[in-house]
């Protein structure tokens, strides 16, 4: 496969054979075939999925379908395609940033490669991007179901690392967006029930919402799933889950809409058709950028908000004035906070973060 900057070949086998050229920056809403244009509309006008009974037991998954990355400061641009059998062909020396991207998303879009570029660029550390676009390209309701089995696999792959090996898992870090937020929560659980180990980190970057919201704690991400866990909440019950669900919750702009993301133009429903992907998801991908930044900067100042994750249908809440506590949000979050949930103003535009108390 030939790969072009951000751009591939998305192949949905729908009820239909449709190939379609995925880039999120350009691809707009009104190209994409008519059950996922019903979902997503679904998604960012009530945050729910229409006509989802229960995931099927004959669904087809073939572990070869998820690519595993690695990337390394000697080799920072051409992944290396992890032998999953015997995956310990990288510096055991470094810890790991493990990236997972979410519904609709793949490893070389323009913020995965954003997160491996910032995360080489600051760190010694070794990057594994995981790649699922053949099961993340799909309707969501399909493309959840497979979230089990992919998280499955990757606990399996750690725990081969850790039994050919003296590494420690507590030195890995899980960054997954969406889907992948919640994948990255079934990873951690399935790592301690397979080799009794605790994954060092998680932070999960608006994890996926939409069927997640009502299951018990074993079936999506919580505080449990690793030594420490960072919640990034900016879509909150349209595509992001809406409350608390790590060890330290950050709720950008009230954890629902960001500046920046109301398209002024839009007047019609041919306008929102007509519009790229990402304008359409931005508040969605707004974790992202985010998460991108606060590698480079410690800028981020959260506030404790005793008040959020806010009211479900104004989304208002308020960060807390009497005896504030006070925090960085991102990649330099301190593991051991003073709260439990935190307020972030942001930028419309980049630089998002505001960098005062």
């Amino acid at each position: 496969m030939v790969i072009l900057r951000s751009v591939i070949v998305f192949c949905v086998f729908l009820h239909l054979n449709v190939c379609i050229p995925l880039d999120e920056d350009t691809i707009t809403l009104g190209t994409l075939p008519e059950g996922l244009i019903n979902e997503i509309v679904s998604f960012v006008t009530t945050g729910f999925v229409e006509e989802f009974y229960d995931c099927l037991n004959n669904s087809i998954f073939k572990e070869d379908d998820v690519k595993l990355l690695l990337y390394t400061p000697e080799n920072p641009e051409k992944g290396i395609l992890l032998n999953k059998a015997n995956p310990t062909s990288f510096n055991l020396e470094r810890p790991v940033k493990i990236l997972i991207h979410g519904w609709l998303g793949h490893n070389n879009n323009v913020r995965i490669q954003g997160l491996k570029r910032a995360y080489l660029e600051t760190y010694n550390c070794s990057v594994i991007a995981v790649g699922w676009s053949k099961y993340s390209h799909d309707l969501y309701s399909s493309s959840f179901c497979y979230i089990p089995r992919i998280a499955d696999t990757i606990a399996r792959l750690l725990c081969r690392v850790r039994e050919g090996t003296d590494y420690k898992l507590n030195r890995i870090h899980v960054v997954g967006h969406s889907l992948g937020g919640q994948m990255a929560g079934l990873i951690g659980q399935q790592v301690q029930n397979l080799c009794e180990q605790k994954l060092g980190r998680i932070t999960a970057l608006d994890p996926a919402g939409p069927l997640f919201s009502y299951l018990s704690n074993d079936r999506r991400l919580d505080p449990s799933d690793a030594k420490f866990v960072d919640v990034i909440h900016t879509n909150q019950e349209y595509l992001g889950f809406y409350g608390d669900c790590g060890t330290v919750d950050f709720y950008i702009n009230c954890g629902t809409l960001q500046p920046g993301c109301l398209y002024k133009k839009v007047i019609s429903i041919v306008d929102i058709m007509n519009l790229p992907l990402h304008y359409v998801l931005c508040n969605h991908f707004r974790s992202m950028d985010y998460m991108i930044e606060s590698i480079y900067s410690r800028k981020f100042i959260a506030t404790s908000c005793e008040g959020c994750p806010g009211e479900r249908l104004t989304g208002l809440c308020g960060e807390d004035v009497v005896s504030p506590k006070y925090t960085i949000m991102g990649e330099h979050t301190p593991l051991k906070p003073s709260f439990k949930r935190y307020f972030v103003p942001t930028n419309s535009e980049t630089p998002f973060a505001l960098g005062r108390y």
